[in-house]
């Protein structure tokens, strides 16, 4: 019961961890607790998904040489618009113009003729706070350019806690409207279609809709790019741009913004123009990657956290070592190829977390309740005479006292096994041969012993040997090792029957054996099967009338093999069925030898066995068992 009691315990204790568990990593994948974890894992993910640039992107940089030629910045108006001419006459898929025209020029109406022409992306300007006391103002560029249909959208990046720009906002606004990305706008008007992102929200403040993780195809200066000032001259031939996305924005040290990325080396930012050319080429050519939805994430968080614990209440703590990193070897490639094949990010460190978290936490709570049993069974010994505690004091270590205490145990233990084999080398032997000698002298005796006290002392000489030989085979049958080998359980009947012919011929009793022509094959022990054979049937020969029938059959029934022994004797009341498999259990008239172990024993060898043995049994009618085994496979 102390037992039953501390698996009930381990169950209850199971329930809890993985409740505890389960609801800890729901919640750190519901609030992103390891942001920064995941962080360090999506940068390491995204090295993995570089690729070489796409031709169709091309970037005209305001750097350093660019300044120097054409002087300091801001330029007056008309230098873009030579710009646009320049690019115009090229026809290239699309032009985003990343910089900011909010405050009107003298060269604003120039700059419009030309805008008209190229209908560029032009980025607005969000102020916080923003004007006439607003939270945010979203300011255009100015009249002239939106009148001559720029294309106008919102330039914003969103860095991260640690500072990294991962992600953008394809839709952001204030009071209400919301803006396409300049390079959703960009990526929509080289393919050829409407750009369809949202446009309105409920807040009157600053909103932002579709994160959009950037998929980095490099670092910095990966794209093509060419100096502005080579624009203006003419040193790079009008064709190079056609039918290509062309950025402008400044990538000069100082002028204009720019932001630590996944990609960049230590140290060093990335221009937001370059930015914008990797989320241009992700929408151009489809490589977005998307947040996995709360399905894929909670799956990927809490399948392979129930599977570990699955293995905790099932198998062995060293399979469930090898199983716990085997999950979370899984659990790092699944995110990976999410992440890498289907585009979808989906942090695998809340499930690290969780199996790292919940295998010490199982392994202590099921070692307190091991510790635990074993502390009330060494207090029950100590509340009894036992020699186990004999000389056994507290060390001090609560620990290493129930070492100690174990230690003894299993030597008590050990000493009651020698015991138990010296008490049946005293059964088979001393015991025994002191029987024999008995018999043997009776035989010899002649006249010399009366034949009514010879007979009495030779059955009480039978009855001791038959004990100590049921006693004997009982106990070897409970330990030793059964050897499985396909057999026959034809021939295990036969050979029953063949071993009983004296005995059923002496009463004129008939043993038929209706065994068929098909094998019935089981795995098992022959010597052991036989054994139970053999107390089956001549426990039927000994308890039935003389010149009756004792029928064996064998054969098999609803996938198993059934061996069933049927007699015509006296029968069994419900009450003797119900003890009749009880080791020391006899029944009938008192004239028969036997120890009461013989039945005992077949149940023994049938549990052994994976298999049953039952009776069933009418007074007056006879008896028949029944002893039912796996089919071999």
């Amino acid at each position: 019961m102390g037992w039953l009691t501390t698996e009930r315990r381990i169950v209850s204790e199971w329930l809890a961890v993985a409740l505890l568990a389960t609801v800890g990593v729901a919640l750190a994948v519901s609030l992103d607790l390891f942001q920064r974890a995941d962080n360090l894992v999506y940068d390491q993910l995204i090295r993995l998904k570089q690729r070489p640039a796409s031709n169709a992107v091309v970037i005209v940089t305001i750097d350093e040489e660019s300044l120097s030629r054409l002087g300091g910045f801001p330029w007056p108006r008309s230098i873009h618009a030579r710009a646009l001419d320049r690019l115009e006459a090229a026809k290239p898929a699309a032009v985003l113009y990343d910089v900011l025209f909010v405050d009107p020029t003298p060269d604003d109406a120039e700059l419009a003729d030309a805008v008209s022409r190229t209908r560029p992306v032009l980025p607005l300007a969000m102020e916080i706070p923003g004007r006439n006391g607003e939270a945010v103002s979203m300011v255009e560029p100015v009249a002239p350019l939106m009148a001559a249909g720029a294309r106008v959208g919102h330039a914003n990046l969103s860095p991260d806690a640690d500072g990294i720009v991962r992600r953008a906002y394809l839709a952001d606004g204030a009071g209400g409207k919301l803006w396409p990305h300049v390079a959703a706008l960009a990526a929509c008007t080289a393919n050829g279609r409407a750009c369809d992102v949202t446009q309105t929200s409920e807040s009157t403040g600053r909103a932002r809709a579709e994160p959009f993780l950037i998929p980095f195809a490099g670092g910095r200066h990966h794209f093509q790019m060419v100096p502005f000032w080579a624009l203006l001259d003419g040193t790079v031939p009008q064709n190079y741009f056609a039918r290509r996305v062309v950025l402008i924005g400044s990538t000069a040290a100082g002028l204009g913004d720019a932001y630590a990325t996944p990609l960049a080396e230590r140290n060093t930012l990335m221009p937001g123009v370059e930015l914008n050319a990797n989320i241009v080429e992700a929408l151009m050519t489809g490589r977005a990657i998307a947040p996995a939805g709360p399905v894929t994430r909670y799956a990927l968080a809490l399948v392979p956290l129930w599977l570990l614990l699955a293995g905790f209440l099932l198998a062995r703590p060293r399979f469930n070592f090898v199983l716990g990193l085997a999950l979370g070897a899984t659990t790092i490639a699944a995110s990976a190829a999410l992440f890498t094949i289907g585009g979808l990010w989906a942090s695998p460190i809340a499930t690290l977390a969780g199996l790292i978290a919940v295998y010490p936490l199982w392994a202590w709570r099921r070692l307190e309740a091991t510790t635990s049993y074993l502390r009330e069974e060494f207090e029950r010994f100590r509340r009894d005479p036992d020699p186990l505690l004999a000389g056994a004091r507290p060390t001090g270590d609560a620990v290493q006292t129930d070492i100690e205490l174990l230690r003894r145990a299993i030597e008590h233990l050990r000493s009651a096994t020698r015991q138990r084999e010296e008490a049946l080398r005293f059964l088979t032997h001393d015991m025994r041969s002191p029987q024999a000698s008995i018999i043997s002298t009776l035989a010899l005796s002649g006249d010399a012993v009366k034949p009514e006290v010879a007979k009495r002392i030779e059955g009480h000489a039978r009855r001791t040997l038959a004990l100590a030989d049921g006693f004997v085979q009982f106990a070897r049958a409970e330990e030793q090792p059964i050897a499985l080998n396909e057999v026959d359980l034809r021939d295990i009947v036969l050979d029953a029957a063949d071993e009983l012919w004296a005995q059923s011929s002496a009463r004129s009793i008939r043993v038929l054996t209706e065994c068929g022509q098909d094998q019935c094959l089981a795995m098992g022990d022959r010597g052991l099967l036989t054994r139970a054979m053999v107390n089956l049937v001549g426990n039927a020969i000994k308890y039935s009338p003389e010149g009756t029938v004792v029928t064996c059959t064998v054969g098999p029934v609803d996938g198993r093999m059934l061996i069933s022994v049927e007699d015509e004797g006296p029968g069994l009341s419900e009450e003797q069925i119900e003890a009749l498999f009880q080791p020391f259990r006899r029944f009938g008239d008192g004239g028969t030898d036997g120890a009461g172990l013989g039945l005992a024993f077949v149940r023994l060898v049938a549990t052994r066995h994976g298999g049953t043995v039952s009776c069933e049994s009418t007074l007056g009618r006879g008896s028949r068992f029944e002893l039912s085994l796996p089919a071999a496979a």
